[in-house]
């Protein structure tokens, strides 16, 4: 009697640890299921973010100023102050001064480098409105088919002031000035250092005005070229 119920409390012993140890089984398999749903459902109800929209490619710099078509449909003779400037010209031409004579006389001593060959054929004029206001600027330049095609040389510009000639730009080898298809100028300083700053003008009011300044060149043009050989 005494070993039957020995037997029957160890059975019901080794029932209440299998049970209790099941029990903590199953418990430790869900804990860490619950762990990892977590980071899920936060990524489930995380807000999603739109795509950037690609941003339109900004115009270069040289693009931003309007075509504007140029008249060169003037005639020097009706412009007394303009003939004069071209008279010094084609004085200088013929006499070919030298490089200092032409800086000490107020004139651009780059026309000295278009003397060889014929210089009334090498140098002259233009004449185009280029502020609009119906007023022509006179270029003194040298011939771009002499010269050079795909930079075409501007020496000076004038405009007319109360009957006056006046010079808004004398070029140099640091400081030039080219036509660009825009109607505008495209000018490069260039420091004692060899820096450039490149900017785009325009003809506004009798001035030359900065529009921008510049990381590229814009297209330049040649301006519609007068000899001096023609002038009267």
């Amino acid at each position: 009697m005494h070993d039957a119920l020995k037997r029957i409390f160890t059975a019901a012993f080794l029932i209440a640890v299998f049970t209790c140890a099941a029990a903590c089984g199953a418990a430790k398999t869900q804990t860490p299921a619950a762990e990892d749903s977590l980071p899920q459902r936060i990524l489930q109800s995380a807000p999603t973010e739109e795509p950037e929209a690609a941003e339109e490619p900004e115009p270069t710099e040289a693009e931003t100023a309007p075509l504007r078509e140029l008249s060169y449909d003037y005639r020097l003779e009706d412009y007394p102050a303009y003939v004069d400037v071209v008279n010094r010209y084609y004085y200088i031409a013929g006499a070919q001064w030298s490089q200092d004579a032409l800086a000490e006389a107020g004139l651009n001593y780059q026309a000295a480098f278009y003397y060889e060959g014929n210089a009334f054929e090498n140098l002259g004029w233009s004449l185009t409105d280029l502020d609009g206001e119906g007023t022509p600027e006179l270029f003194i330049l040298p011939d771009p088919a002499r010269a050079d095609e795909k930079d075409p040389v501007l020496l000076e510009l004038y405009t007319m002031e109360d009957g006056e000639a006046v010079r808004i730009f004398s070029a140099s080898d640091r400081d030039i000035y080219r036509l660009t298809e825009s109607g505008n100028l495209y000018n490069i300083r260039i420091s004692s250092a060899g820096e450039e700053t490149r900017r785009l003008c325009e003809m506004s009011s009798g001035r030359l005005e900065t529009l921008c300044e510049l990381s590229e060149a814009p297209q330049v043009i040649a301006p519609e070229f007068t000899a001096l050989s023609n002038f009267e």
